[in-house]
């Protein structure tokens, strides 16, 4: 659970795993989170239960709020399960940038959010890549294929 305005980074190109099962691997929440950037990481939320239900691998809870910058840049996501989602983002503005998507049934879902989700890849996904619910983000520039639905989503 990520509180305050950290930077986590990992060695190298993706050569540093955080790999959780049946729960999210990261959580940004609070005010202090708001400003927290998460950088060169593979991460991975597994599910290897009898229900296989999934979770998300990276969630941002700040409903309600527009303030801070919550950042993923150059990072490899993958959440398996049944409702197996890279990223959740919920408010303030996500920095979504140079990452890779992929093994989940949808790659970045934003709820009410700002932000930007640009130059990433999203690959073998089982319904959208890119989800958007109310909110005003920027997408630009995003490679999207081989995905059981539609590449974006837009929702008022």
């Amino acid at each position: 659970v990520l509180q305050r305005p950290v930077l986590l980074e990992g060695e190298g190109r993706w050569e540093t795993t955080l790999r959780t099962r049946g729960v999210p691997v990261l959580r940004f929440e609070g005010k202090g989170a708001c400003t927290a950037m998460v950088r060169n990481f593979h991460i991975e939320a597994l599910d290897d239960s009898k229900e296989c239900s999934g979770s998300s691998a990276i969630e941002m809870k700040f409903k309600g709020s527009s303030e801070g910058e919550p950042a993923i840049v150059g990072c490899t996501v993958k959440a398996a399960g049944r409702w197996g989602t890279c990223i959740h983002a919920s408010g303030s503005a996500p920095q979504i940038i140079r990452s890779r998507f992929s093994a989940s049934k949808w790659g970045i879902v934003l709820v009410d959010a700002a932000g930007r989700v640009e130059d990433n890849e999203l690959i073998g996904l089982g319904e959208n890549a890119i989800v958007l619910i109310g909110g005003s983000p920027w997408v630009h520039r995003n490679i999207i294929g081989d995905c059981g639905g539609a590449g974006i989503l837009a929702a008022a």
